[in-house]
């Protein structure tokens, strides 16, 4: 076990065999490749993608499928290429989520989820094939 540093969490305690490694790292967060989720109770339904250095970097996350339950990434082959092929219960898939000043006006990304191979331990961003309007969509229905 490894203790990380989070500004979010404060210090957290982690296996490194469940350490995810993003081999192309994830857009606009240039030379960040390693990172772990943060999946509590007490923050379900959301999970938190914590990059393993620096600790200020977290991300909250939510499945998609909460969202939208028709909601589903077509794994291809470059995909397998990144992140290395595995069954479909071996792959996590999350919406980045976007909180601003108001709660209530949280957003999703369901144009660009990332992806998590748990049996290679390795992950990425992708971008589906979908409407531009994806790219913020409202967690909180009115």
């Amino acid at each position: 076990m490894t203790k990380i540093p989070s500004v979010t969490f404060g210090e957290v305690e982690i296996d490194e065999a469940k350490v995810f490694e993003f081999p192309e790292g994830i857009p606009g967060l240039k030379g960040i490749t390693q990172y772990f989720i943060i999946d509590r109770v007490d923050l379900a339904p959301f999970k938190w993608l914590q990059a393993c250095q620096p600790g200020y970097l977290s991300l909250m996350m939510l499945d998609p499928v909460l969202i939208d339950n028709t909601y589903k990434v077509n794994f291809k082959d470059e995909h397998r290429k990144i992140i290395g092929d595995c069954e479909e219960s071996e792959l996590l898939t999350q919406a980045i989520i976007v909180v601003p000043e108001d709660p209530k006006q949280m957003t999703a990304n369901l144009l660009a989820p990332l992806l998590f191979n748990t049996k290679t331990r390795k992950g990425m961003q992708v971008v589906v094939e979908g409407h531009r309007n994806n790219l913020r969509v409202k967690v909180i229905k009115d």
